[in-house]
């Protein structure tokens, strides 16, 4: 790993720890303004979505406990939909309160605690030999040509994921890039700009990564159907990978995602394509 990429991946993680209570708060003043003006239903369903996000950029960002705290009052929110405005109303109270408990995590959210980071500076001792080194450096030369020709689409709905995954793909070489917070702005953007490749979060609103992943493979957009698409989800459970494998899905990569995970996953799926291309043969 580079300094560059270091460097860029400590930024994002300050600026994530430094907003962390700002979201929390700006959650509590949602709901509690909700409790007197809106739809509860749609507070406690919109409140969700945002938790969601929050742990999902937890685990991926290192902070595995943040992210479990976050899930457990995500999935409270959860078991109250479809329940009436009584129930919701007695319930609404201790959640507020749970929410309340996560600006105390605030002084344990520096960047040095994140695993993240803590991963990525280990220094394994490696052997390799001269002839080795130059062996590699030739093969990170050429995936590097090869990467900068792809125009790489990232659909995440959450900044800090995005910056992390957006610092990992420029290390690999690749100049085109863009993002999209939800799948429909995907569907929006994917016939202008064209992309090569789409990594996307299983989990998105109102257009699932899996409804996305439907569309392209049964030409619902301009893109060639068997365009590479990678998904990243907390669904590690075989029945969900057959799922998406029956999709049509090239790669599924558990979360946290790592930036050695993505850049494995985005190198195998673009080096298989390139070797059935140069052979002749369509990708599976």
């Amino acid at each position: 790993m580079t300094t560059q990429l270091q460097d860029s991946l400590e930024a994002t993680i300050m600026r994530y720890c430094e907003a962390f209570p700002i979201q929390i708060r700006s959650l509590l003043r949602f709901l509690l303004e909700s409790e007197r003006n809106r739809d509860l239903q749609t507070a406690i369903r919109d409140t969700r979505a945002e938790l969601h996000r929050m742990a999902g950029a937890a685990h991926c960002l290192g902070y595995r406990q943040v992210g479990l705290k976050i899930g457990k009052l995500e999935k409270r929110l959860n078991d109250l939909s479809g329940k009436n405005r009584d129930v919701i109303e007695r319930q609404l109270a201790p959640i507020i309160g749970k929410l309340e408990d996560l600006l105390e995590l605030q002084s344990g959210l520096v960047p040095e605690n994140s695993r993240l980071l803590m991963h990525l500076v280990a220094d394994p001792t490696e052997t390799a030999n001269q002839t080795d080194r130059l062996l590699d450096l030739a093969r990170e030369e050429a995936r590097t040509r090869m990467m900068s020709k792809e125009r790489i689409l990232i659909a995440e709905d959450d900044p800090y994921i995005r910056d992390m995954m957006r610092s990992t793909l420029r290390e690999m070489g690749v100049e085109s890039l863009r993002v999209a917070a939800s799948g429909f702005k995907v569907l929006k953007i994917i016939n202008e700009y064209q992309p090569t490749f789409i990594i996307s979060d299983w989990e998105m609103e109102p257009v699932s990564g899996l409804e996305l992943l439907r569309c392209i493979r049964r030409g619902g957009t301009d893109l060639p159907n068997d365009t590479p698409v990678v998904f990243f989800t907390t669904h590690k459970d075989r029945p969900s990978a057959t799922l998406a494998g029956r999709n049509g899905v090239n790669k599924l990569i558990g979360k946290p995602v790592l930036p050695e995970t993505l850049r494995d996953a985005v190198l195998s799926v673009v080096e298989r394509r390139f070797y059935l291309t140069k052979h002749g043969k369509h990708a599976a």
